[in-house]
């Protein structure tokens, strides 16, 4: 691959707009929406294309672990109490007791929200899916109205 060729497929990878990426790459203006449509048609530019965006996959997913693990530190660090320490000596008060630095219910109770919320323990929203079959539901009205009316039933 060109130098040109390469930073199309580093400059793509950013927003997926191939005008965009042809122009930052260095390819003219006036074509490059053109040129950015032949350049992701290319064998060679689309596998480029496509192992770079498993590697920024792998490390969305690494930075999520990683955000995992730093909030778990919090949780862990705001339910118990930590001793104050400054220039590798432990404070004491006045009175010669250990200092403790404490708890910090606030912020461990928001790290584990957002560990619960991150695994989907807390559903703001409920998600459908699947197909719904309109045609049977108007269906099923019709008749329950009909039967209504054969039986001339009021219901208030």
């Amino acid at each position: 691959m060109s130098p040109k060729q390469q930073a199309f497929v580093r400059e793509y990878g950013i927003d997926h707009n191939a005008t965009r990426a042809a122009i930052a790459a260095g390819y003219s203006p006036k074509f490059a929406s053109q040129k950015g449509h032949e350049l992701t048609r290319l064998p060679e530019i689309a596998r480029a294309i496509a192992e770079n965006e498993k590697k920024q996959e792998e490390q969305a997913m690494m930075d999520g672990q990683q955000v995992l693990e730093r909030l778990a530190v919090i949780v862990s660090a705001g339910m118990q109490e930590v001793p104050v320490i400054v220039q590798g000596e432990q404070v004491h008060d006045a009175e010669g007791r250990p200092v403790f630095r404490p708890l910090d219910a606030r912020s461990a109770t928001r790290a584990l929200e957002l560990i619960g919320r991150h695994f989907g323990m807390f559903t703001d929203k409920v998600e459908v899916s699947g197909e719904f079959d309109f045609q049977a539901l108007e269906e099923a009205r019709r008749r329950v109205l009909a039967a209504g009316a054969a039986a001339d039933t009021d219901f208030t």
